[in-house]
């Protein structure tokens, strides 16, 4: 009996230890699986997690280059006010000066036609003067000549007559 116990025993100690194996296999298989499993899944998020950072250097890139582009577009913009500014003024100086020099320069071209003018007005003031002296001389000289003619006239007519 003792021995049939033991057969027994065994047997079943045998059996429990041929389950246990195999249970243990299985579960080292299903280890194994999901190892390879979770191996493959973190070669994968590893693909994505570089993929999403090429994509963010690209997109950063790009957003950087977008940044500098209106960076540099609004100096640019200031930097032509500014200019433009200054250009507007200096041109609004040179108008004013110019301005003045044309202002100075057309009094002075009416004075110098003023004074011409008075210049002229009393040389022709004079001339008419001497004018009608010259007239009043003739007119004189006229009439002695004709007071002579008349008394030479009548001279002659005495004389023959």
């Amino acid at each position: 009996m003792p021995d049939r116990i033991r057969k027994a025993g065994e047997g079943s100690l045998h059996t429990m230890r041929a389950e246990a194996r195999e249970a243990t296999d299985a579960l080292m298989a299903q280890h194994r699986d999901a190892l390879a499993r979770c191996k493959e899944t973190i070669r994968l998020a590893e693909h994505m997690i570089r993929e999403h950072e090429e994509r963010y250097r690209a997109a950063l890139a790009g957003l950087n280059e977008a940044a500098l582009d209106a960076l540099a577009e609004r100096a640019a913009n200031r930097i032509a006010r500014a200019a433009g500014n200054r250009l507007v003024g200096a041109f609004a100086i040179a108008v004013r000066e110019q301005r003045a020099r044309l202002d100075g320069a057309v009094e002075a071209f009416e004075h110098a036609t003023r004074e011409a003018g008075q210049q002229a007005q009393a040389r022709a003031q004079s001339l008419a003067r001497r004018y009608w002296r010259a007239l009043q001389a003739m007119l004189a000289v006229g009439l002695v000549a004709l007071g002579s003619a008349v008394a030479i006239a009548v001279w002659l007519a005495v004389w023959r007559g």
